[in-house]
């Protein structure tokens, strides 16, 4: 399928309804797999397949759900100037998050704060 498609498939699997951001993350998580050799996708028939290494079972977030990622951006948002360094250190205990984790991040960021505008 093309990168095109790959949220409407989501959609269409999960039986969710994404909005944009999630749609760009779930774009976001589809390439990191394909970093990752969880999955496969051929550049000339556009068909992504199972990869050659399995998932390890760890989250990239130590098991917290987005709204929890968005509930502990409430939290430091609050006390730190330095949120998304305050996310990392937290989740990653001081080391340098995944590009995809980083991203999610910075979503959580926006949207614990576009709730407090609301």
């Amino acid at each position: 399928m093309p990168n095109s498609k790959l949220a409407q498939v989501f959609e269409e699997e999960t039986g969710l309804s994404l909005s944009t951001r999630g749609k760009r993350l779930v774009n976001k998580f589809a390439w990191s797999a394909i970093g990752r050799g969880f999955v496969k996708r051929d550049e000339t028939t556009e068909v992504w397949t199972v990869g050659d290494d399995a998932p390890d079972g760890k989250s990239l977030f130590g098991g917290h759900s987005f709204t929890d990622l968005i509930g502990l951006a409430n939290r430091v948002t609050q006390t730190s100037p330095e949120q998304f360094e305050e996310m990392v250190d937290e989740l990653y205990n001081g080391a340098r998050a995944p590009r995809v984790a980083a991203s999610i991040i910075g979503s959580a960021i926006k949207a614990a704060e576009a709730g407090r505008s609301a």
